[in-house]
C-alpha cells in the first residue's frame, strides 16, 4: 500500500477486527473497513470508528472507481469457489484505474469446515484456492499481477500484488 497517494482512499475488505485497516491509517491513508460479520465490526470499531460498513463482498455499497487501493486479506477464504469472479470483478468495480490491490488468500485444493482458532465452539467455511486458477480470474476480473509470493505458516498464503488494467 506504500504506492498510494498520501491520503488516498482504501478499503479494508473483510476487516475482520480492523488491525490491518488501523496500520493502513496510519500510513496516512482514509480508511474504510467491511466485514460481514456485524460482531467483527464490534470488535473493528475500538480501530476503525465511523469508518465501518456491515455488507457482502459480492456487492458492495461504494461508488464505482472510488478506492486507490484495497486490502483484502485472508477474507476470501470464506468466499465460495463459484463467487470468485464476482467478487474481484466486484473489487475492479471499486478501483480507480490506477489502483492496488492487495489479495492474500490461502493456496490448496479444497473447502472444507474448520475449528475457529479464537472461537473454539465455532467452525467455519474454508476455501483454499489454486494459484493457477486464481491467476486466471484475475486477470479476467481486470487485474495485472506485479508481485507475488507464497508463505508457509500456519497455512500455505498467497500474497498478491496487482493494480488495475
Amino acid at each position: 500500500m506504500a504506492r498510494l497517494p498520501d491520503g488516498g482512499i482504501a478499503a479494508d475488505l473483510g476487516c475482520g477486527p480492523a488491525h490491518d485497516g488501523l496500520r493502513l491509517t496510519r500510513r496516512g491513508l482514509q480508511v474504510v473497513g467491511i466485514d460481514l460479520s456485524e460482531g467483527m465490526l464490534r470488535i473493528a470499531q475500538r480501530h476503525l470508528s465511523g469508518h465501518l460498513v456491515q455488507a457482502d463482498l459480492r456487492s458492495l455499497p461504494i461508488a464505482s472507481q472510488h478506492l486507490d487501493g484495497i486490502w483484502n486479506v485472508a477474507s476470501m477464504l470464506h468466499i465460495p469457489e463459484r463467487d470468485t469472479p464476482t467478487v474481484l470483478t466486484e473489487f475492479r468495480r471499486l478501483m480507480k484505474p490506477s489502483g492496488s490491490l492487495v489479495l492474500v488468500t490461502a493456496l490448496g485444493d479444497e473447502s472444507r469446515h474448520e475449528a475457529v482458532a479464537y472461537a473454539p465452539d465455532e467452525s467455519r467455511w474454508f476455501v483454499y484456492r489454486d494459484p493457477v486458477v486464481l491467476r486466471t480470474q484475475l486477470g479476467d476480473a481486470g487485474f495485472m499481477i506485479e508481485s507475488e509470493r507464497e508463505v508457509q505458516a500456519s497455512r500455505r498464503w498467497w500474497t498478491v500484488l496487482a493494480s488495475s488494467v
